[in-house]
């Protein structure tokens, strides 16, 4: 049986944040101190996603750190289908005719959040569904929204503010839909205390945003809240193997079988496999998470069965 990998056979693993805040007021950092942080922490690239006010911040490029279009937009909700929408919005620069510093407000003030997503589709974005489960959205009203390429498996603000960063059971419904749906996690950043928590590292050909780009549109990324790196994770024979720095547990999901968790006991484990075949029932998909001794998770990316 052919390997089917999790990520492109060939390049490079580039750090970056896909949803962050910055303003010069209410002490906030401005952007230029913003980037510095996350360049310095190792980061590849950032998307400052600014609510309503479109940013891209060309300007505070290096050769070694890009920038990415990008906003944040929101919809009220009404009685028990949840408090809102929020959908954070990514664009190659050149691929937009939205502006640096551009206020949507007008633009978007009288659409649903459907057509929203459709209008940044139409305009060269990826659309990512900005934490679920702090927004409290009903699942049934989650299902009718359509064109997000992933969803916020961990959202750091959510996490270190109110305790419900994590939301893997909207992922996981996605997934038992079949819908193409990647996860994703960030800081959504508001202060300096939410930096540098969440983030995707993507395996990419190079460092340029149509590379970049193209990479996340594959999966060819994993999720992570400072949790252990994952070098490489494919099914060859009907056999799931992930390789991965020092773990405490491994665990392999899908929907053919409630999952198996690996568990290190006498040292931590790199690795580790699953026989598909052997689910309940036939699967669909499968991914792994990796959980370090503080644990700290990465999430793996689907791989379509």
């Amino acid at each position: 049986m052919k390997k089917i990998s999790s990520f492109i056979e060939e390049g490079q693993w580039y750090k970056g944040n896909t949803h962050l805040h910055t303003t010069v007021s209410d002490g906030l950092m401005i952007p230029e101190q913003a980037v510095d942080r996350y360049r310095d922490a190792g980061y590849s690239f950032l998307a400052v996603t600014d609510h309503w006010k479109y940013g891209i911040y060309s300007d505070l490029q290096t050769d070694d750190f890009i920038m990415f279009g990008g906003v944040e937009l929101d919809r009220p909700l009404t009685g028990t289908l949840g408090f809102c929408h929020h959908v954070t919005f990514m664009a190659v620069p050149e691929e937009t005719s939205i502006g640096h510093g551009q206020d949507l407000t007008e633009t978007f003030n009288k659409m649903d959040m459907q057509k929203i997503i459709d209008y940044m589709a139409s305009n060269g974005h990826i659309a990512i569904y900005a934490h679920p489960r702090w927004s409290h959205v009903k699942m049934e009203e989650f299902d009718n929204i359509q064109g997000c390429i992933g969803l916020e498996i961990y959202n750091n603000i959510c996490e270190i503010d109110v305790g419900c960063g994590e939301s893997i059971s909207y992922y996981e419904r996605c997934l038992w839909q079949n819908k193409k749906t990647f996860c994703f996690a960030s800081d959504d950043a508001h202060g300096e205390e939410h930096y540098l928590g969440g983030y995707i590292v993507v395996k990419a050909k190079s460092l340029t945003h149509e590379n970049i780009m193209d990479s996340i549109k594959k999966g060819s990324f994993y999720a992570s809240d400072c949790g252990p790196e994952i070098s490489d994770f494919y099914i060859e024979d009907g056999i799931a193997h992930i390789d991965c720095s020092p773990c405490a547990s491994i665990a392999f999901y899908s929907d053919g079988s409630p999952g198996i968790n690996n568990t290190a006991e006498k040292a931590l484990l790199s690795q580790a496999s699953w026989n598909t075949t052997k689910s309940w029932r036939p699967s669909n998909y499968v991914y792994a998470v990796c959980t370090d001794a503080k644990g700290h998770r990465s999430w793996t990316q689907p791989i379509r069965l």
